[in-house]
């Protein structure tokens, strides 16, 4: 199961456009490049190796290093990445390298590294190796962004991470817990792969009847805050969230939303949010 931090690392930001002036090494790491792109990624792999051949002392070996790892994951080779992503987190390189793209602001080789071996192990189901992988990548190898759309991403992927680990250990009132925070969109950042999480895990611990009185109590919780934040408590959790789904691109009840005020658009904030209009019900 792939994840927003297995992405392949680039150079072009850092160093000229077009191929004239490039060197030798810049111009390998180009050739791999366009390999990958090109879905071949057994010649990217070979052309890898061959630049760690070639060029041992190249500023780009660690992105070389990366791409790999990411290559081999791309590829259904999970196992045969670990020692990548590994050595990775065992060696010295900045983790501040500028990334090289729009997206990114740094390579975070330790971080990338920490959560892709915490997905790995998660999905081979061992437990013990991905709480450590995931406390490395969350606690020691922060990420770090400039923006909040990235960090608020980083955020519910991190929080999907920790119940999956949870869950595998047994804890599914602890996993639970762990994504009811998110169970509204903010606008930030996309919430859908954690709901489906998230529902996963309630329809294991609940009945339908029973999910059906957790959200009518928790609707009835509603603190209405300022004109368009307010509160509600599910499972003990206290959840704060915006009126944003109504007002989410696409919603085609947009203009006669913006007429609703008070409890009036609370409820029908709760009618647009994917779990509580199918446990309201």
């Amino acid at each position: 199961m792939k994840n927003f931090c297995v992405i392949i690392l680039s150079f072009t930001s850092l160093f000229v456009f077009g191929q004239e002036g490039k060197t030798d090494d810049q111009l390998a790491f180009d050739e791999m490049l366009q390999a990958y792109y090109d879905q071949d990624y057994d010649s990217a792999l070979t052309l890898c190796q061959n630049f760690l051949s070639n060029h041992a002392e190249s500023a780009l070996v660690p992105r070389i290093k990366y791409n790999i790892g990411y290559i081999l994951r791309e590829t259904g080779h999970d196992k045969k990445s670990i020692p990548i992503f590994e050595e990775l987190l065992a060696s010295n390189y900045n983790e501040k390298e500028r990334f090289g793209g729009l997206m990114e602001q740094y390579a975070l080789y330790k971080h990338r590294s920490a959560s892709n071996l915490a997905d790995i192990y998660l999905d081979l189901g061992d437990y013990q190796l991905a709480q450590k992988y995931i406390r490395l990548f969350d606690k020691k190898y922060q990420y770090q962004h400039f923006g909040g759309n990235e960090m608020m991403a980083h955020e519910i992927y991190t929080a999907r991470q920790y119940a999956r680990l949870y869950h595998g250990q047994g804890k599914t009132d602890k996993a639970i817990r762990e994504l009811i925070p998110y169970i509204f969109e903010n606008g930030l950042a996309s919430n859908k792969s954690l709901l489906t999480l998230l529902d996963k895990f309630l329809n294991e611990r609940y009945s339908k009847e029973e999910l059906h009185q957790l959200f009518v109590q928790a609707r009835s919780t509603l603190t209405i805050k300022t004109e368009d934040k307010a509160s509600i408590k599910l499972l003990g959790v206290r959840i704060e969230f915006l009126d944003f789904e109504l007002f989410a691109m696409g919603n085609i009840d947009f203009n006669e939303n913006l007429k609703l005020v008070g409890q009036e658009k609370w409820d029908k904030v709760f009618t647009t949010n994917t779990l509580f209009s199918k446990y309201l019900k």
